[in-house]
């Protein structure tokens, strides 16, 4: 039923999908999770923007492999419009930030992060710290796992509310439109009197037997 369909995930980036496949690999096994669309940012940004409202939770993915951690807030950022985007489309809650192929995955070197790119804080729920799936992160990526799965959780739970409230109008409805043709009938077949308001089969007056016949 389509009511239960589960989270669709979109992956972001102006990165080649192939330096993040061990990624997408890692979130389809994450249950709750239905598909993995990874999208490919341009500066046309066409596809990017059709794609985005379509995703139950949307994945911001840079590599340091680019030199820099330029994801927005500073010179020659890559992703300002682009996190602003995806924050206006899906709110906050949906929208997660992986920087990827980094030494460090603590929460110091996020925090550095953080204070001098405040709008990824601002606009995406978490930033995630990853190095390419080779272990050292792993805390982490069970982190971003749990994380992934929490929010598919969600979706299905929205959306499972969504059609009970659905299903409680329409039965609502029903009961309605049955009452008004249950009384629709019953006002049909109402006792027909006569002309001086009395039922059938009685008469408007009352039948006197004079006093000197009532013993014959």
């Amino acid at each position: 039923m389509s009511c239960f369909n589960q989270s669709e995930v979109g992956i972001f980036s102006r990165e080649d999908v192939t330096c993040y496949e061990w990624l997408i690999d890692v979130i389809r096994s994450v249950w709750g999770v239905k598909a993995v669309h990874p999208v490919l940012i341009t500066n046309t940004g066409g596809h990017f923007e059709q794609r985005v409202p379509k995703c139950s939770l949307a994945i911001l993915y840079h590599s340091k492999t680019r030199g820099r951690l330029n994801v927005t807030d500073v010179t020659d950022s890559l992703y300002d419009e682009e996190l602003q985007y995806m924050s206006r489309e899906l709110g906050k809650k949906r929208v997660i930030v992986v920087i990827d192929h980094m030494e460090k995955t603590g929460e110091e070197d996020k925090s550095r992060i953080l204070k001098n790119q405040p709008s990824i804080c601002r606009l995406a729920d978490r930033l995630i710290l990853l190095n390419g799936g080779t272990g050292t992160e792993r805390a982490e990526l069970r982190s971003f796992t749990g994380l992934i799965r929490r929010k598919a959780l969600r979706v299905l739970i929205s959306k499972l509310i969504i059609w009970l409230v659905f299903l409680l109008v329409l039965l609502t409805i029903i009961a309605i439109i049955v009452g008004v043709e249950s009384s629709k009938q019953s006002g049909g077949h109402k006792p027909i009197s006569d002309h001086n308001g009395d039922m059938p089969g009685r008469s408007g007056t009352t039948n006197h037997i004079p006093v000197g016949d009532q013993g014959r």
